[in-house]
């Protein structure tokens, strides 16, 4: 995104709104490509006997783990709804750090360029897409992210094609983002993944329905493989274990200045024209997260021996994770994405007896093993994921509050006596966002169908579990034991 040959980059760069006029070059995109479709030319159209090209648009390719699996769940459900060979999902890659083991069969679509151009040129050759990114409708972290995904469903829908945001989380929206999402998201499905963001979607009057998060059905590596990482990194195989996933909170949002690219190499530049944010403010707030999470830990290690491990959810982490382990000292190991696989990272998490974590998807894929984890929060997600109850019972904890340290002590000490309490929500929780997920199905189909009635569905019966991907052991055993049946969406 830097080549200033570009005439659209050359005005991005003088502009003093940048994001906002990408948002202008994504709807002269869009208007283009519906005046091309009223001309006929709607690119590739799906005909019946060929497979379903459906463009999967989201947080893909950053070695962010929770992303990889969220999408690479997606792809095992679309493939268990149509059939094998009735689809053919590509997957929209932003840095090429894609887990191939995730996505087998899947074709990689980049973008060259200025990610306008790019977008409606994927837009023409697909017969659909999916914004598949769980913080779709937020801009805390970046709002040219949420442009760019919900632009690309705008694409499809100007083309008269498919377009559907799969268990999305909806926030925040600073800037001109709320008319445009309006915009982009008219005559799509919108299905969120907790009834906050829907209520959220309809006071912006964005329609949408309520869902779930799709990474709930991934099925990790053997528990003997995380025995053994840990095993090799020193754990006595008796200790109870202590999982943590760090971030830097404070560095968000990121901040697009094409002006900067230019200049010598930036520590700070996280990819593009983009840059991380920096100064004494949010670096004196990181260090005091960090000192934080190490007094609380550091006290309990004394209390208790466990086990402390550090894990890195995305490949930016990195920084995180060495100054938490710096902080804790030596025997401490790290395992990060990039280095561990998406299969390994989890199948750690699910090794844990506790788990502190910034991290939303870090909390979910351990929670089916039911792991009690104590959410060190940035934002609303992880007090929408483990629900009303997490605050008072002091399991929800804001990265920036000033007693930090005490309160996250407080609630790991407290773990033990509520395990109980805490697995069994946990498979509550687990078993509900399941069953939603199958629904979901349910409406993706309908969806497809609306748009493309004779796209071929194998017949099954419309209930919720005729609709999901096949389902790990675990999930299986979790719905085994919880008193809904298969009925009706």
């Amino acid at each position: 995104m830097t080549d200033v040959t570009d005439p659209h980059l050359a005005a991005l760069i003088q502009s003093a709104a940048p994001e906002d006029l990408i948002r202008d070059h994504v709807r002269q995109a869009r208007s283009a490509l519906a005046a091309g479709a009223a001309a006929g030319n709607r690119g590739a159209v799906w005909r019946p006997g060929e497979p379903l090209r459906l463009l999967l648009a989201g947080y893909n390719g950053t070695g962010n783990t929770g992303a990889d699996v969220r999408t690479a769940e997606i792809v095992r459900q679309i493939r268990s709804l149509l059939g094998p060979d009735a689809v053919a999902p590509e997957i929209l890659v932003l840095n090429g750090f894609l887990p191939a083991e995730l996505f087998p069969g899947v074709r990689q679509r980049s973008m060259d360029g200025y990610f306008v151009p790019a977008l409606a040129g994927l837009a023409l050759d697909s017969h659909g897409v999916i914004g598949c990114e769980g913080g779709l409708f937020k801009s805390n972290m970046s709002g040219s992210f949420c442009t760019m995904v919900a632009g690309a469903m705008g694409m499809a829908r100007a083309l008269d094609k498919p377009a559907c945001a799969y268990g999305a989380e909806a926030g925040a929206m600073g800037g001109g983002l709320v008319p445009f999402v309006r915009e982009m998201c008219d005559g799509a499905l919108v299905i969120t993944r907790n009834g906050e963001s829907s209520r959220h979607l309809s006071a912006v009057g964005v329609e949408s329905e309520t869902g779930a998060d799709t990474a709930w059905t991934f099925d990790p590596a053997p528990p003997e493989r995380a025995e053994a990482l840990l095993r090799a990194a020193g754990w006595d195989g008796r200790a109870e274990i202590l999982g943590l996933c760090p971030v830097n909170p404070f560095w968000w949002p990121l901040t697009l200045d094409l002006k900067r690219v230019a200049a010598a190499e930036d520590p700070r530049h996280y990819g593009g024209g983009f840059f991380h944010r920096d100064d004494e403010e949010a670096r004196a707030a990181f260090t005091r997260y960090l000192d934080g999470i190490a007094t609380a830990v550091t006290a309990l290690r004394r209390e208790t021996g466990i086990f402390p491990i550090i894990v890195g959810m995305e490949r930016i982490d990195r920084e995180a994770c060495a100054a938490l382990a710096e902080r804790l000292g030596s025997g401490v190991p790290v395992f990060v994405s990039g280095s561990r696989s998406p299969g390994e990272l989890v199948a750690l998490l699910r090794r844990c007896g506790r788990l502190v974590s910034s991290r939303f998807h870090a909390v979910v894929t351990a929670m089916p093993a039911g792991v009690p984890a104590v959410a060190l929060s940035m934002d609303e997600r992880l007090g929408r994921l483990l629900g009303e109850g997490a605050d008072g019972g002091g399991r929800l904890i804001a990265t920036d509050d000033p007693l930090l340290a005490e309160r996250l002590l407080a609630a790991l000490r407290a773990i033990p006596a509520e395990r109980d309490a805490h697995a069994a929500q946990a498979r509550a929780v687990t078993a509900a966002a399941v069953r939603t997920m199958g629904a979901m199905g349910i409406r993706l189909l309908d969806h497809l169908r609306g748009h493309l009635p004779d796209l071929p569905v194998p017949d099954r019966p419309r209930r919720w579990d005729t609709h999901l991907p096949p389902l790990p052991p675990l999930i299986q055993a979790i719905l085994s034991g919880d008193r809904h049946e298969g009925t009706g969406a």
